[in-house]
């Protein structure tokens, strides 16, 4: 009995969130009422809080999918070409896929300095790529691109700052064309200084 409940609680979890982002994406997300989403669910009202506090948390959830999406397959992907072409390849598919849902992404950014649910996915979103760039700086040095003794948590925590970075500058500019150049840019300076030994060395990620 427990396994048909899990069951049915998931199904409606699912509906509720397909249902959800379906009309943010088409209304705009202030536009979208909890009574709408549940309609378009077939469920009742009150159903939506017992599986999202708020419509806000929808978002976190749709975020959260989006990097898992965009970082499951970095690993057998990235094994070819330079740290700068891999990392610039995550951040391709990642971008491609804010880029998808335009209306869900300004939402996401504008809710997130306010919502405890959207800065939690933010911080385990930042651990993924952290653990996915620095695979990649792994793999760079196993190739010889960079030295032995190069640090490869240290590149990749300055890796995912850039990121994260520049992506909070294109949303705050309005000006999200250059992305990649800048992001190019940026990632080949990183492997120049590591190549040259001016980065620190060591196995621990430092504190930002």
């Amino acid at each position: 009995m427990a396994g048909k409940r899990d069951t049915k609680k998931r199904e409606v979890f699912e509906a509720l969130y397909a249902a959800a982002v379906a009309l943010f994406e088409a209304k705009g997300y202030d536009t979208v009422t909890v009574a709408e989403i549940t309609r378009a669910a077939g469920v009742a009202k009150g159903t939506f809080f017992n599986h999202f506090p708020s419509k806000a948390d929808i978002l976190a959830e749709w975020y959260r999918r989006l990097i898992a999406t965009a970082f499951e397959t970095t690993g057998a992907e990235n094994t070819a070409g330079t740290l700068t072409d891999a990392a610039l390849e995550t951040c391709r598919r990642t971008i491609s896929l804010c880029e998808a849902s335009p209306e869900l992404w300004q939402a996401k950014t504008l809710l997130s300095p306010t919502t405890p649910a959207i800065q939690a996915v933010e911080t385990q979103n930042d651990a993924i790529a952290h653990e996915a760039f620095e695979a990649q700086v792994r793999r760079a040095i196993a190739r010889g691109e960079l030295p032995a003794g190069t640090g490869s948590a240290a590149i990749a925590d300055l890796m995912l700052t850039l990121f994260t970075g520049t992506v909070r500058q294109c949303v705050v500019t309005g000006q999200s064309q250059n992305i990649l150049r800048d992001l190019e840019i940026r990632f080949r300076a990183i492997e120049q200084l590591a190549t040259g030994n001016l980065l620190p060395s060591g196995k621990g990620k430092p504190k930002r």
